[in-house]
C-alpha cells in the first residue's frame, strides 16, 4: 500500500469520476433520444384553421366548423376596429401526441399575430398552448375539437 492512503484516495476519485460520467451519459441519452409520439400530421390543417379566410367544403372534411370559428384569425378580426385587409402571421410547434380511447390528442404551442393594412399589430398571442382532438389517420384526418390553455402549466399531464 501507498503511504497516507494516497492509493485509496486516487481510486475513490477515479471511481467518482466514472460514476459522474455514467450518470451524465445516461441522462443525456434520455434527453437526446426522446421523441414525441407521432400518430398523425395536422400541421397544415391547423395552419389553415388559423389563416384561411373561408370555411369551405374541403376544410369541412377535416375539421368541425366550431374548431374553425374558434381558431380563425379573420373571424377574430371582426372584434377589432382595424384597417382592412388584415395580415396574419402564424407559427406552431407540436409538442406531443397521445392516443386515448381511440382519439388522438395533439398538444401544440403557437404564436399568432394579426396586423392591419398599415402593418400595425392589432392583436396576438405568443407561446399559447392548445390541444386538438383528432380522429382518423393521415389519409382521413378530422379535427373535432380544440382546447386552449392560458399557459403550458395548465395543460393536463395526460396530453404532455
Amino acid at each position: 500500500m501507498y503511504k497516507n492512503g494516497a492509493y485509496n484516495k486516487k481510486h475513490c476519485l477515479i471511481i467518482a469520476i466514472i460514476i459522474v460520467i455514467i450518470i451524465a451519459t445516461c441522462l443525456g441519452y434520455k434527453y437526446v433520444s426522446y421523441k414525441p409520439n407521432k400518430y398523425v400530421d395536422i400541421n397544415d390543417l391547423v395552419n389553415k384553421a388559423y389563416t384561411s379566410s373561408k370555411y369551405d367544403s374541403e376544410m369541412a372534411k377535416h375539421m368541425s366548423k366550431d374548431v374553425y370559428k374558434e381558431a380563425n384569425g379573420y373571424i377574430m378580426s371582426e372584434m377589432y376596429q382595424c384597417k382592412k385587409p388584415i395580415k396574419i402571421s402564424f407559427k406552431s410547434t407540436e409538442i406531443n401526441q397521445h392516443k386515448i380511447n381511440g382519439k388522438i390528442f395533439v398538444y401544440m404551442v403557437y404564436d399568432f399575430k394579426m396586423f392591419d393594412a398599415d402593418g400595425k399589430l392589432v392583436t396576438g398571442a405568443l407561446n399559447s398552448s392548445v390541444v386538438f382532438t383528432v380522429t382518423g389517420t393521415n389519409d382521413n384526418l378530422y379535427i373535432e375539437n380544440k382546447r386552449e390553455y392560458m399557459s403550458g402549466s395548465e395543460v393536463p399531464k395526460m396530453y404532455k
